[in-house]
């Protein structure tokens, strides 16, 4: 999931560059779904 702002503008197959904030993000065993952090 992405959270984009309305003034972009992908189109699908475009190269674009990502960045995640390590802090807000979650994971998740697999197998279990719990969350590991």
């Amino acid at each position: 999931m992405v959270r984009a702002g309305a003034l972009n503008d992908y189109h699908a197959g475009e190269n674009i560059t990502i960045h995640f904030d390590m802090t807000k993000c979650h994971f998740f065993d697999a197998e279990t779904e719990i969350a590991l952090r």
